[in-house]
């Protein structure tokens, strides 16, 4: 149960973040007002949430298939959380040192496909572990996994405010998702822990 509560909470840190700093960041980090260029502004928040949307589905939909062909249920979450968060950490680490518009779009495009593919890994681990108990370690997880909100979201305006730019914002986000990921990839069980 430790190593679903550790991913969620390691994966809603730069959820929360990009929520909440995004359209500071496009407005001061790339420099482009709502006022002076809606569509841009526009495009770069709702291209990578559209992209989200549909590799969420996809992740799920694959996870479940290659369950049902026959692979093993913990090889699928490992599967599953190696893409979500090693390519997610991975775009988030690059993406300060992306300097053009459509980069920093395709950086956090990539960021959302790699979350989405990694819907069928821990995100789902809950009812492996507590078929019965699925909703109450959920929301146990879940409430553990909002700190991010306020911790995360309070020590980025500081490290914006501190550093005068984003990048360790980003560089931050990256390496907690690539602990939360090792984390999960040594504990992760699909035993039944709760009958």
């Amino acid at each position: 149960m430790w190593a679903i509560i550790v991913a969620h909470f390691c994966v809603n840190w730069p959820l929360f973040v990009l929520i909440s700093w995004l359209p500071i960041f496009i407005r001061d980090g790339l420099g482009i007002s709502y006022q002076e260029d809606t569509a841009t502004f526009i495009l770069l928040i709702l291209v990578p949430s559209i992209v989200s949307v549909v590799f969420v589905n996809l992740g799920g939909y694959l996870s479940d298939l290659f369950i049902k062909k026959g692979h093993r249920i913990l090889t699928v979450r490992r599967t599953c959380t190696v893409i979500g968060f090693g390519g997610s950490s991975l775009a988030l680490g690059l993406l300060p040192s992306t300097d053009s518009i459509i980069g920093v779009m395709i950086m956090l495009s990539i960021t959302n496909i790699c979350a989405g593919l990694g819907t069928g890994g821990y995100s789902v681990n809950h009812a492996d572990i507590g078929p019965k108990h699925t909703g109450s370690i959920m929301g146990i997880s879940a409430t553990i996994a909002t700190i991010p909100g306020i911790v995360g979201v309070a020590l980025s305006g500081f490290l914006v405010d501190f550093t005068g730019s984003f990048d360790s914002v980003f560089y931050l986000s990256s390496a907690i998702l690539l602990f939360g990921g090792i984390f999960y990839l040594t504990f992760a069980s699909t035993t039944k822990q709760f009958d």
